[in-house]
């Protein structure tokens, strides 16, 4: 009796009856040896051939598109609001489920500066930019970041979005009331007259 030898977990087997095989259900953007063999079986035995030389394949890298709805806007004399859409992947895991969505929002001083990471891979479709001077102009850009089969592919950044935090009210200056002259207090004024 042979030892029966472990299977490679990575490894998809197939048996097929046509001199051509479509694999279903492999994960993106991974390497694949293939090598075929033939089989022979009838009723007392079953005879392999050689394993032809191997083959390597690579699935497809997937492409992730850009965030749509990016748009920023004033809050208070401190604070801007930075929204967009949720990111919806057209393609799934090898097992079937979705893969996971995060976004990196970026912000910067300039239109064409340099845009620093405000936010990293996170999963919330909004964020508030705190402690910022009065009428003050920030720029913000975003991209997905898509984990498929385990592994993380990103998008394209946006094109960038802007607001101005509003301006610091000036405080109200009240003027005092008026007052009244003050009336006087007590009886007559004036002299005693004698009879």
């Amino acid at each position: 009796d042979a030892a029966e030898e472990e299977a490679d977990p990575e490894a998809v087997v197939q048996t097929v009856e046509q001199t051509e095989a479509v694999f279903e259900g492999l994960k993106a953007d991974t390497a694949y040896e293939i090598s075929v063999k033939s089989v022979y079986r009838d009723e007392n035995r079953e005879l392999f051939s050689e394993s032809t030389a191997i083959v390597l394949v690579q699935t497809e890298t997937p492409e992730i598109g850009e965030v749509t709805g990016l748009s920023a806007s004033m809050v208070s004399d401190s604070e801007l609001a930075i929204t967009w859409e949720p990111y919806e992947p057209e393609l799934l895991n090898a097992d079937g489920s979705a893969p996971q969505v995060l976004y990196t929002l970026y912000g910067a001083e300039t239109e064409d500066g340099e845009y620093a990471v405000l936010a990293e891979k996170t999963a919330e479709t909004s964020y508030a930019h705190t402690g910022l001077p009065e009428q003050t102009t920030r720029y913000y850009k975003i991209l997905a970041v898509v984990t498929v089969d385990g592994k993380e592919f990103t998008g394209p950044q946006t094109a960038a979005v802007s607001a101005t935090t509003d301006q610091t009210p000036e405080p109200v200056q009240t003027a005092p009331e008026p007052t009244a002259p003050a009336k006087p207090s007590g009886g007559q004024t004036g002299g005693s007259t004698s009879s």
